[in-house]
């Protein structure tokens, strides 16, 4: 969920579920900018945990995999609804 808002940029944070069904996705105009505030997760081959800073920029896939439960705090800029699943 969102925390804040604006046209220039959104902030929310959210809990995934070990082993949660994730969608793979990519964006269109949406640059997220991505802090995991705990948990560990695999994206694009990578495995991340508490601490960890990840960016994904337009067109570039989410892969997420949620190896622990995970909470994720995102921005997003621009704030707009351009998701495309895969």
């Amino acid at each position: 969920p969102n925390v804040y808002r604006t046209k220039d940029f959104e902030v929310g944070c959210r809990v995934h579920l070990k082993q949660e069904d994730h969608d793979a996705h990519y964006h269109t105009e949406v640059r997220e900018i991505n802090y995991i505030v705990r948990g560990k997760m695999r994206i694009q081959g990578e495995v991340l945990g508490k601490g960890d800073i990840f960016i994904l920029e337009p067109y570039e896939i989410s892969d997420a995999e949620f190896l622990e439960e995970t909470e994720i705090v995102c921005v997003k800029t621009p704030s707009a609804n351009d998701k495309v699943i895969i």
